[in-house]
């Protein structure tokens, strides 16, 4: 293939063929991580995820968290130090930390706050600690 830029597609996809058999291959999945912690409590067990939906749809769940992330470290810095979206991924520092001031002001900055308290019960919805 002449026209592809870095490491050829090695993966197969597989064709959705409806929740019944994705609910089936949970349920071997399940079945196969139980038996590892059984023998082995240790032990490692991978599974294949494009075996459980769509894999359109966790393409797109996927895109998703990488751009949330992406978003809360716009919101965790100022300005000037905003994350790049031309930085890949895998190259994100995810150290950052989004306390309720850095979320307010960094929200203030990229987007026109009309309501502080919803804001605020976003916030510590998604907050944990």
């Amino acid at each position: 293939e002449a026209e592809t830029v870095g490491a050829p597609i090695s993966a197969r996809s597989y064709e959705y063929s409806g929740e019944a058999v994705c609910d089936a291959n949970a349920e071997i999945f399940l079945d196969a991580v139980r038996a590892v912690k059984d023998t082995t409590p240790d032990g490692f067990a991978a599974i294949k995820l494009s075996g459980l939906c769509d894999p359109k749809l966790l393409e797109r769940m996927s895109t998703c968290l990488v751009e949330l992330t992406r978003l809360y470290a716009r919101l965790s810095k100022d300005a000037d130090a905003a994350a790049d979206t031309r930085t890949p991924y895998y190259c994100t520092d995810l150290s950052f930390r989004l306390d309720w001031d850095s979320y307010i002001a960094g929200t203030r900055r990229l987007f026109n706050v009309e309501d502080e308290a919803a804001l605020r019960a976003n916030f510590d919805r998604i907050d944990s600690d």
